[in-house]
């Protein structure tokens, strides 16, 4: 029995050198017949195996060949940059956190340049402006409109 069937699953493609065997008229009968029937099959097959007939195709598959890239190459460069990765996630969230934990709200003498923004908004207000202050009516207040209330 043939190893290559109509079935897609079944079937196995033939490798490159059978094929160039093929194109060089160098495969027994019972090869020969086995890679028709696969070409048969196979579209795709076919316009490979013509573009092996053409000229001086065989002999570039060669030079071809030279420039394949290794096959464990990617692995590496995947691996390499997974770790660059992590480490430097890694560094990043740690110095951050070690340099929040360093600087607390309370350490104003410390860093003032940091909190500058800030310590306008916090700083606590004069007894005079708190004496002049004056509480807004409820009507005028946000979300006490007569028309906001709920039922």
């Amino acid at each position: 029995m043939s190893p290559y069937t109509n079935h897609p699953f079944a079937s196995t493609p033939p490798s490159t050198e059978q094929l160039q065997a093929y194109v060089q008229g160098r495969l027994a009968p019972a090869e020969q017949h086995a890679v028709e029937r696969a070409l048969e099959a196979d579209p795709l097959l076919r316009e490979a195996v013509e573009g092996l007939q053409e000229a001086h195709a065989l002999g570039r598959m060669d030079h071809l060949k030279g420039h394949r890239p290794r096959a464990g190459a990617w692995r590496w460069g995947i691996g390499a940059g997974t770790v660059v990765l992590v480490i430097s996630a890694w560094l990043w969230t740690n110095g951050r956190s070690e340099s929040e934990a360093a600087r607390s709200p309370l350490d104003t003498a410390q860093h003032p340049a940091a909190h500058s923004a800030d310590s306008a908004a916090l700083a606590p207000l004069p007894a005079v402006a708190i004496a002049a202050a004056h509480e807004l009516p409820v009507a005028e207040q946000i979300g006490h409109r007569t028309d906001e209330r709920h039922s």
